[in-house]
């Protein structure tokens, strides 16, 4: 079990998700951050949302992409450093540091947005605070609006000292009716650790502590493909698509 985390555990010394897309494009995580993130952009475009909120928004590179999709997007964190990154990372955004139930963010965003994303955000949450959390998002998210989330599958090993925990599509549909309001659409997997698992036993002859054989490394990075969606037996993580259908 995760120790219980504050704002301090995220206060980001660098803008990881943009250092990674900008110096790393072919590390695995990249790919498969590009993967999910590329996504839920394309869920909400579908939608035909206009604006959208990313709670839990990071140093704002998710923002970034909806952005690019020509969404008028807005991004809220509680880390400090987080934001600050993600304001000059994207200046086109509208971003807040806080808490979505502040009465600063209420002043700032008066009206409900179209969409909203919670992109691995929910498993840094503690069990017993999941449903209000959620409640608290989704509040923010008009009747009719479109909600998308990404989080890792329990196929994943729980190697992060952040997650509390990892989900099934059960898990979270049953969370979604203890929340109330809202229609579960669908769920889609991504990423594949088996694949994942098979990349790094090879990585590690020629990328370890002790000597590195770049072009082989970087022949191998290049080759690991997330192109496509894995089956629920080997998904790295879960996608979920649902439509607020009342006040909760």
């Amino acid at each position: 079990m995760a120790q219980e985390l504050t704002a301090s555990d995220y206060q980001y010394a660098l803008p990881d998700h943009w250092v990674v897309h900008i110096n790393q494009p072919d590390d695995p995580f990249t790919k498969l951050h590009s993967q999910y993130v590329g996504r839920a952009v394309d869920i909400v475009v579908a939608s035909g949302a206009r604006t959208l909120l990313e709670a839990g928004c990071g140093d704002g590179w998710n923002v970034a992409q909806f952005v690019k999709a020509g969404l008028d997007a807005a991004g809220c964190d509680w880390s400090e450093k987080a934001i600050q990154y993600a304001k000059i990372n994207c200046p086109e955004a509208d971003f807040y540091c806080g808490d979505v139930r502040d009465k600063r963010f209420n002043e700032r965003f008066p009206d409900k947005f179209d969409a909203v994303a919670f992109i691995e955000v929910v498993e840094h949450i503690p069990p017993r605070d999941t449903v209000s959390a959620l409640r608290n998002v989704l509040d923010k998210l008009k009747v009719g609006g479109t909600f998308v989330l990404t989080t890792p599958h329990i196929n994943h090993p729980r190697d992060n000292a952040q997650h509390y925990r990892h989900f099934t599509p059960e898990l979270l549909q049953s969370i979604m009716d203890e929340v109330g309001g809202m229609e579960v659409v669908a769920f889609e997997p991504y990423g594949d650790v088996v694949a994942d698992r098979q990349y790094w036993a090879k990585m590690r002859w020629f990328d370890n502590r002790y000597f590195t054989i770049k072009p082989l490394a970087t022949k191998l990075r290049g080759s690991h493909d997330y192109s496509s969606h894995s089956s629920w037996d080997r998904a790295h993580g879960i996608i979920m698509m649902a439509k607020k259908i009342s006040e909760i």
